[in-house]
């Protein structure tokens, strides 16, 4: 079964998040911070990471940057609230498989999933 780890400090966000995804036969993981996220990672790799942009500390996409020096790097769709000029292709460019804009609709969000399972 592919694991969906789920990345935003907005807990009814990723709790919402989260539900879907099961829903869809997905296993997934809440993690309210970039840094919780990546200690995570010592334990279990996901196949598929939603991760939020506006983290507190690090935010998604230095969190992203962290997996390329690390050298561990799940498949990753960043999610966010607000699209600054330029943030979409600066995450794909740092090695993101998808990217969308909060309210997600889930099935384009079943979408994205899927798309980076197959990458």
């Amino acid at each position: 079964m592919a694991s969906v780890f789920v990345v935003d400090d907005d807990s009814n966000a990723a709790r919402f998040l989260a539900r879907a995804l099961k829903l869809e036969g997905f296993e997934t993981a809440i993690f309210g911070s970039g840094e919780d996220f990546l200690m995570a990672l010592e334990t279990r790799i996901p196949s598929v990471v939603l991760l939020d942009h506006d983290l507190p500390g690090r935010n998604g996409l230095q969190v992203l940057e962290t997996l390329q020096v690390t050298g561990i790097m799940p498949r990753v769709v960043m999610i966010t609230g607000r699209e600054a000029l330029g943030l979409r292709e600066a995450v794909l460019r740092a090695g993101a498989t998808g990217f969308a804009v909060k309210p997600i609709d889930l099935d384009a969000l079943f979408v994205l999933v899927n798309t980076a399972l197959e990458a």
